[in-house]
Parts: C-alpha cells; sequence; structure tokens
C-alpha cells in the first residue's frame, strides 16, 4: 500500500516512469521499511496555520470502495490545494514527509525511513476513521 502510494506520487511529481526506475522506487521503500529506525517522528497537534489547508478527509470505507484512479485524483486535488501549505510546513518542520487530517499534520518526518510501516499506516486509518493526505517532498527522490 506505501509502495503504491509513493510510486503515484513520485510519477505525478514526475510524470511516466521507465520500468527501471519505477524497480527502484520500490526497491528503495522495501529497504527504508526494513530498517530498524523508528516508525515515524513524533505526533505534531497543531492546527493548520490559519485555517489554511483545504480538504476534508475522507471516510476509511468510501475510500477504500474507490478506483485507483479515484484514490489518486483526492490525492492529487490536496496536494494541488495546499501546495503552498504544504512546502511551509515541511519547510518549518525539516520534514520530507507529512500526514494530515483534518488539517492537522499527525505526523511527519525528515526521512522516509520514518515514514509509518503499512501495519502502522492502517491502524492510523482503522483508528480515525479517515484516509489522511500524505504528501512526500520532491527533494526526497533528487540524488545529489
Amino acid at each position: 500500500m506505501i509502495t503504491e502510494s509513493v510510486l503515484k506520487q513520485v510519477r505525478d511529481r514526475l510524470g511516466p516512469l521507465s520500468e527501471q526506475a519505477e524497480l527502484a522506487v520500490i526497491e528503495v521503500v522495501k529497504i527504508m521499511c526494513r530498517t530498524n529506525e523508528p516508525p515515524v517522528s513524533p505526533a505534531i497537534t497543531e492546527e493548520a496555520e490559519d485555517g489554511n489547508f483545504k480538504g476534508v478527509n475522507v471516510v476509511l470505507d468510501e475510500y477504500k470502495s474507490w478506483s485507483d484512479d479515484r484514490k489518486l485524483q483526492y490525492q492529487t486535488e490536496g496536494e494541488n490545494a495546499n501546495a503552498k501549505w504544504i512546502e511551509k510546513q515541511m519547510h518549518d518542520l525539516n520534514a520530507l514527509w507529512l500526514i494530515v487530517i483534518d488539517g492537522k499534520i499527525i505526523a511527519s518526518g525528515p526521512l522516509l525511513r520514518t515514514f509509518l510501516h503499512d501495519e502502522d499506516f492502517d491502524k492510523l486509518c482503522e483508528n480515525t476513521g479517515k484516509y489522511p493526505f500524505v504528501f512526500f517532498s520532491p527533494r526526497m527522490f533528487y540524488m545529489g
């Protein structure tokens, strides 16, 4: 689930990927998920600055019923509507990824390996009853 989410984010930001590029992304996600690092940074409970975050998280059961295209559209719309807010939050938190529910950042991290493991992400969804917006910084995918 996380692997597909990351692949969709990369495709959305960079366009179509070659088969080799997709395999590289998949392998990186697998490697990062196997590390012994803590699965998530401490939760951040600050409200969205000035209520700027636009969008409503979908109920989990509804999200599960959607097609892959509709799921990608949900994420893309959230990202497009909040691009400046996301960029500011990532800068302020020195984060490369954010998880947002109801306009609040509930988790963030400076590295991909600190992203929630699949089981923890699923628990988060079940506990809140909502599917979060997940944002990755394009900086995560640049080598240099």
